[in-house]
């Protein structure tokens, strides 16, 4: 995703957290403030902050309090120096989000998302990351990770699905799970042994994503979960708002750089009290 070329950022930094720099670019309008972060010509993630003076805000349809993320991506270039990994990096560039509002726009304490967010096998095949998390550990990879949670109309709906969908296991023979999934890259003795075992969903699929790894896990579900979880879960991940409490969220060390391909580096303080400069 590109960011903006029809607008000028009202603040354009580098932003450094231990080895790895991102592009901070902050939009203004009139109602809000827009910030996106990534790499050098692909923004990665971006949100929206409500200003106290927003017209929405005094009119009563949003919050003060309540800013939004309107899109998450992860790939190699969501970094200045292009050097993004898997894993801990999905994570902090979130949490550097989260450590960025919390200093320049505390008044903030939510963060509201739709989880459309997918991961990439190693063979190029995709999962639904919500689904992949949630089959081995009952909840979604934001809720792991951020504290994140559903309204409660949302969270009793979905309680109420997780239930039935966790009484289908005892109806599930290891016949029926076999053709749905396949075996080929399994030990098939010791697999049936743990499903007949597993009293829910998660005790089968948690032990067997650890004795496979997440990344051949990764392509042995990405055929058929997503199907799957549509016929006998039904809850679809992506659907509802989920919020992410920004209060008691890990805040991460980082310094604010002025943009150029070189030159000298400015802490936070030193960028607040020096002019700003679009281009340096």
């Amino acid at each position: 995703m590109e960011y903006p070329k029809d607008r000028t950022p009202v603040k354009l930094v580098r932003i450094r957290h231990k080895k790895k720099s991102l592009k901070l670019a902050v939009y203004e309008t009139a109602n809000t403030f827009d910030l996106y972060i990534g790499g050098p010509d692909v923004y990665c993630i971006n949100a929206f902050i409500n200003k106290p003076t927003s017209i929405y805000v005094q009119h009563g349809t949003a919050e003060l309090s309540v800013g939004s993320i309107s899109n998450i991506l992860y790939n190699i270039e969501c970094s200045m120096e292009h050097n993004f990994q898997k894993g801990l990096d999905t994570t902090a560039i979130v949490r550097l989000l989260i450590s960025y509002m919390k200093n320049q726009y505390p008044y903030v304490s939510t963060l509201t998302f739709n989880d459309m967010s997918h991961k990439t096998c190693d063979n190029d095949q995709h999962v639904e990351l919500s689904e992949m998390t949630y089959i081995r550990t009952g909840i979604t990879w934001y809720q792991k990770h951020f504290r994140a949670y559903l309204n409660e109309k949302d969270q009793t709906r979905f309680l109420e699905r997780d239930a039935k969908f966790q009484a289908l296991k005892a109806k599930f023979t290891w016949a029926q799970m076999k053709s749905i999934m396949g075996t080929e890259s399994l030990d098939e003795d010791n697999t049936r042994t743990l499903f007949e075992g597993a009293a829910t969903w998660q005790e089968f699929f948690g032990p067997l994503s650890d004795t496979m790894g997440i990344a051949e896990f990764c392509i042995f579900v990405a055929p058929w979960l997503h199907s799957f979880l549509l016929h006998t879960l039904r809850f679809n991940f992506s659907g509802p708002r989920y919020s992410i409490p920004l209060e008691g969220a890990e805040i991460l060390d980082y310094e604010e750089v002025a943009f150029a391909r070189g030159g000298k580096r400015f802490t936070r303080k030193q960028l607040k009290q020096r002019p700003l400069s679009i281009m340096e």
